[in-house]
């Protein structure tokens, strides 16, 4: 697939929503949407697309308060709602009836909850480095959602301040730290693949402001136990493939990611997961592994030998 592309709008009642569209629509395309993980935006995949089939009609989207796409209106707080309902937007501008999903960590979270409760349109999902979202034990969501609350209150407080302008080596360097307090590590190749649409230039012209909306550093996330969670994704239908990087944020010991990854392998479509060298990021580490996987999961056969993989 070329590595030019086209910027697309989508409108929503907020605003709209920004995305980067690879491809041509043709009738036998195959239709996929990409979403992104927290905090980052459609340039994620920036060097994965181009390596996909010429065949791959693929829309990447900036999620609501991220990129360059609309915040929610002030009063509004981010939370699982905000992506579903940014997903079905898309959907329904696209006019899609059957189509992929591909969605790196928080991206792949998304789609296992549309996929969920409208399962008849979604033909595969693709996950890159994600199994499940954060769950918690019930006697503990009582309290973790009140610590939200009164963060979120504190965050809504600073969302019509002036925001800081920074030299562009200063918002890269910001950019990349913020990832490494989340716990995953971005080089600087990568950060600048996300810098392009997490930043604008300053209303002055002076430097670089960055475009996310500061609430989201408080999701209202409507955390559930695992087993909830699991049997919530029990209604899926479609097939799925999971890629892992072996020094990712996924431990397939640990008992919740355990239950959640036997749950799909139950109830998915030609379930597959390979775990292959690379971390949180290897989409944008080793793009050419993913997309091998990714091209010899859809049409068998196309993409050849990959490497050494791990597979379960």
């Amino acid at each position: 697939m070329p590595t030019n592309f086209t910027e697309m709008k989508i409108p929503v009642p907020y605003g709209y929503l920004s995305a980067k569209v690879w491809g041509h629509l043709k009738s036998d395309s195959v239709r996929i949407i990409a979403m992104h993980g927290y905090m980052d935006n459609a340039g994620t995949f920036d060097k994965l697309i181009p390596l996909l089939p010429d065949n791959y009609y693929v829309v990447a989207f900036d999620l609501p308060g991220h990129g360059f796409s609309s915040h929610v209106p002030y009063g509004t707080p981010y939370d699982d709602n905000t992506w579903a309902l940014a997903l079905k937007h898309v959907v329904e501008f696209l006019r899609f009836d059957k189509f992929t999903i591909l969605g790196h960590s928080m991206g792949a979270s998304i789609g296992w909850m549309y996929s969920s409760v409208i399962p008849d349109h979604v033909e595969r999902l693709i996950s890159i480095d994600q199994i499940k979202p954060i769950t918690l034990p019930t006697k503990d969501s009582a309290k973790a959602y009140g610590t939200m609350l009164t963060a979120y209150i504190e965050a809504e407080k600073k969302y019509k301040s002036p925001q800081p302008s920074f030299r562009f080596e200063t918002a890269l360097e910001i950019l990349i730290m913020a990832h490494d307090g989340f716990g995953v590590k971005i080089n600087r190749e990568a950060g600048l693949c996300l810098l392009k649409r997490a930043t604008k230039t300053s209303p002055d012209g002076s430097g670089l402001t960055f475009t996310r909306d500061v609430r989201l550093n408080t999701l209202l996330g409507q955390l559930v136990a695992t087993p909830t969670l699991r049997d919530f994704y029990s209604s899926m239908k479609c097939q799925m493939l999971i890629i892992l990087g072996k020094d990712g944020i996924n431990d397939l010991t640990n008992p919740d990611i355990k239950m959640i990854h036997d749950g799909h392998k139950a109830t998915a479509k030609n379930f597959k997961l390979v775990t292959i060298e690379g971390d949180h990021f290897i989409h944008l580490s080793y793009p050419e592994k993913v997309a091998n996987l990714i091209k010899d999961y859809i049409s068998p056969g196309l993409a050849g030998q990959v490497g050494n993989l791990s597979l379960s």
